[in-house]
């Protein structure tokens, strides 16, 4: 969900009187009618479309939807990015989903746009992108978009310098025209492309921006970080901090935009046993979701999020991974709150998904759309009118409390903000708990049969696009959901649905070198797999392996996990980069996300992996990878503990069992003076990775390793007492600093310094080892001799 952006000022520097508006994005779904979301709507002839570009290709659906667009469109890789670079363009890169309502209206409204289609063309190499099936590249550029904006949300619409591929311009829905309040593409594409086209000189303010958000987008994304005091009482503090944000009116947390936001509530249902307040907001939230818009009350399943705080009115995609984390939950839920209809929820979900995303041979699907007819929630929405036609021959009290039981109202509860003349249609929601009263509404047979009629009504309507492909990471979360709910509700059905489409991923989105990719569709397999995806095939391995007892879940589960120790764990800071060396799609950085969102962060479901297979096989090796990768997530989860639920949720369990294995808290400093301290911790069981922490006073700074100038001390480091170990550090490169002479520019490093160290060969008594750091302060107006510090290993 976007809102207005925060900075206007590149193009108001580029071009008077021009400023940036971002306006408000929420995606929703677009599509056509009883199609898969790949069969878009393009202009025709009588040969076929009179436009095709590189993108008909492709197998993504989100691709194929723009591959008649006029927008010479290139899918992302080598090709389009070396073409930019050979016709020395700037990238113009466009970020969505096929099920994305804002996506389509900027397709409908700009890149179907002859003029503006023309204009892209001239002055930009256009690029588009599937977030689903390159999620480290949508990463990489959200967070660019965050940084300079405040906010985020799809399509994202980005400008690049074709050499570092760092962003210069950037936002998210931008008009196809604009007004004196917001400029459009039109005025956009305008003044940047010419600003490039007039040459180098005009292009440093650009390169400058795109230099700086680079630098601040790896400083988030790649950055070491040292660790942080961590213990216990992380596990409280998050919880505090979710409830915080508890609406104990409408359930949920926060206010409009409401996600249901699942990690938070695996959190709470983790602790509820033990904390009446989380199990209080737990149960308030799954009741007030399953009454709302938010959950289909014919078709179950939920969509996406919603639009406002009390869960009335959706965005209306239904997205797999939101159906694999909230099914468990609600039949978790219906036991341990003695709330049956919570039972039934949770089965809805199940038949929606078997009805709606399972494919040929069992396989999962990854969306499904809402627009229908370019008209968003059209399928889902109805009028009294539509209703009582719909329950024509049902007895008339039985209609008349039908109406009221769904929140129908004369006026509506629905407005389209493309058509708002239109009144008088409602997102069905429920006025009252099913389960409350002398007869709940979940026991009365004339509801159960009126909604069977109006379901079945509903599907003579135009319906929802389906997003066909299988993603290998939303495979496993849902497998995970089905067999976890499978085994509370005793359906063996679902769980035997998850064996399936497991056994589906494990062979179909595998290359004839066993490398598991993130994608299948059409017979084709997409990109190469990321960390998110071995981290989820875990999830629904580990799930199968509790619902079932069979061990061979299990030891395919070590399999996986060794896969993506392999492919994705830092060896020196610990943790797991989000994709495999060489493998981070061209990006100019290779990121280790923190930070759970509407799906975890591989980071957070890998550790509680780790966690949970160390416990199943008591084998030590998982252990010391939990240890070290909650070391490497202490600094994110001190500073903002609710921000990873799943890896607080590891760290209760693995207090449950290995305490003593919780990383032991960073030492004093080893060294100090009056305007630089040392730290050196252990970042592995042994001594082989540390890093090395400096706290530079403020008003100082200390050379860098080549600070630039003849008479001045950089940054060395030497090891001394092991002569058959090697030492390999990461040193900084500084950062511009212009000293007394004002035509000289230094490199410098200021404030906190983290240098990851590996240590290679027999390093014997550890106590005989000292890192010697050599290294020279300064000042604004002097630099003070030499000096030289000698560290112990912790």
């Amino acid at each position: 969900m976007g809102r207005p952006g925060q900075h206007a000022t590149l193009l108001a520097r580029l071009a008077t009187g021009i400023g940036l508006v971002l306006a408000p994005v929420a995606c929703g779904a677009a599509a056509t009618q009883e199609t898969t979301a790949g069969e878009a709507t393009a202009p025709q002839t009588d040969q076929g479309p009179r436009h095709t570009n590189a993108l008909a290709g492709e197998s993504s659906p989100y691709l194929l939807q723009h591959a008649h667009n006029p927008v010479d469109w290139h899918p992302w890789g080598a090709a389009a990015i070396e073409l930019a670079r050979a016709q020395d363009k700037p990238i113009f890169l466009s970020i969505g989903y096929s099920t994305c309502y804002w996506c389509h209206v900027m397709e409908r409204e700009t890149f179907e746009d002859e003029e503006l289609a023309a204009l892209i063309n001239e002055y930009f190499v256009p690029i588009k992108v599937d977030r689903e099936e390159l999620p480290t590249v949508d990463d990489v550029y959200m967070t660019a978009v965050q940084l300079r904006t405040g906010s985020g949300g799809w399509p994202l619409s980005l400008f690049l310098d074709p050499e570092s591929l760092d962003v210069f311009f950037g936002g998210t829905y931008f008009p196809p025209r604009g007004s004196e309040a917001q400029p459009g593409m039109e005025t956009i594409v305008t003044v940047l492309g010419k600003r490039w086209a007039e040459g180098e000189a005009a292009r440093v303010p650009l390169l400058e921006d795109a230099r700086r958000l680079g630098n601040a987008v790896r400083e988030v994304l790649s950055k070491p970080r040292p660790p942080a005091p961590l213990d216990g009482s992380i596990v409280d503090l998050a919880v505090n901090r979710v409830l915080a944000r508890y609406d104990s009116i409408n359930g949920g947390f926060g206010t409009a935009p409401k996600f249901p936001s699942e990690p938070e509530l695996e959190l709470l249902a983790e602790v509820a046993g033990e904390r009446e307040d989380a199990a209080r907001a737990l149960e308030r939230t799954l009741e007030a979701m399953a009454m709302g818009g938010i959950h289909d009350q014919l078709g179950g399943g939920f969509h996406r999020y919603s639009t406002d705080a009390t869960w009335t009115v959706p965005h209306f995609e239904k997205m797999l991974y939101t159906q694999g984390q909230l099914a468990p939950l609600y039949a978790t839920g219906a036991e341990s709150f003695e709330r049956p209809w919570f039972a039934g929820v949770a089965q809805g979900v199940l038949t929606y998904v078997a009805v709606e995303l399972t494919g040929e041979n069992g396989r999962y699907l990854s969306a499904q759309d809402a627009e229908v007819n370019a008209r968003e929630g059209q399928s889902f929405l109805w009028s009294q009118e539509q209703m009582r036609a719909a329950l024509d021959g049902f007895d008339p009290q039985v209609v008349v409390a039908v109406i009221s039981d769904l929140g129908l109202t004369e006026g509506g509860n629905f407005v389209d903000p493309h058509h708002p003349a239109e009144r008088g249609l409602s997102v069905l929601r429920l006025a009252v708990p099913p389960d409350a009263g002398e007869t709940p509404l979940w026991k009365d047979a004339g509801f159960a049969a009126a909604m069977g009629r109006l379901l079945a009504v509903r599907r003579l309507r135009d319906q929802p696009a389906t997003d066909d492909k299988t993603l290998a990471g939303w495979s496993g979360l849902m497998a995970a959901g089905a067999a976890s709910a499978g085994a509370s509700l005793r359906d063996s059905d679902a769980i035997a649905s998850a064996a399936q489409a497991l056994k589906l991923v494990d062979t179909s989105l595998r290359d004839g070198d066993g490398r598991l990719h993130r994608s299948w569709r059409a017979g084709r397999l997409g990109p190469l797999a990321v960390s998110e995806d071995h981290a989820f095939l875990l999830r629904g391995l580990l799930a199968l392996h509790s619902a079932t007892g069979d061990e061979a879940w299990l030891e395919r589960a070590v399999e996986v996990y060794d896969e993506a120790r392999t492919l994705y764990w830092d060896e020196i800071g610990g943790g797991w980069f989000d994709s495999a060396p060489g493998g981070h799609d061209l990006l100019p950085i290779r990121a280790k996300t923190v930070g759970d969102g509407a799906t975890p962060a591989a980071n957070s479901e890998l550790l509680l992996a780790a966690v949970e297979l160390a416990r199943r096989t008591e084998q030590e090796r998982f252990l010391e990878d939990a240890t070290a990768a909650i070391r490497f997530l202490s600094t994110t989860l001190a500073s903002n503990p609710p921000s990873m639920p799943r890896a607080v949720i590891a760290i209760r369990r693995l207090l449950q069992f290995a305490p003593e294995r919780m990383p032991a808290p960073p030492s004093l400093p080893a060294a100090r003076d009056s305007q630089v301290a040392f730290y050196l911790e252990r970042t592995a069981a042994d001594h082989s990775q540390l890093t090395l922490t400096l706290e530079i006073t403020e008003g100082f700074h200390i050379n860098a390793p080549d600070p630039g100038a003849i008479g001045l001390a950089g940054l060395e480091l030497e090891l001394s007492g092991a002569p058959d170990v090697e030492l390999e550090a990461t040193l900084p490169d500084g950062e511009p600093f212009t000293g007394p002479l004002d035509d000289v520019i230094l490199l410098v490093l200021e404030g906190r310094i983290e240098i990851p160290l590996a240590l290679r060969g027999d390093l014997g008594d550890p106590e005989q080892v000292r890192l010697s750091v050599s290294y020279q302060v300064c000042d604004d107006r002097q630099c003070y001799p030499p000096r030289r510090v000698d560290l112990r290993l912790p």
